[in-house]
């Protein structure tokens, strides 16, 4: 399934994502043994990386050399 999303749209859902990396990863630390937390924090985890991947992937517009004079 293919849902074209602008890069703002990308960036929101990488945000919600983080958030919810954040919460299970403090639920998993309180409680080890919650299966449930634990599904969901390598389910947000694995979106996390695909989500940056494709953002990175398809929306990253280097800029070029000449207005980065620090760098050359």
């Amino acid at each position: 399934m293919k849902i074209v999303l602008s890069r703002a749209e990308m960036r929101w859902l990488l945000e919600l994502l983080r958030d919810e990396v954040d919460v299970s990863h403090a639920v998993c630390t309180d409680n080890p043994f919650n299966p449930e937390a634990r599904e969901n924090l390598a389910v947000s985890r694995r979106l996390l990386g695909q989500l940056t991947a494709e953002l990175v992937t398809h929306h990253y517009e280097p800029n070029p050399m000449a207005i980065r004079p620090e760098l050359n």
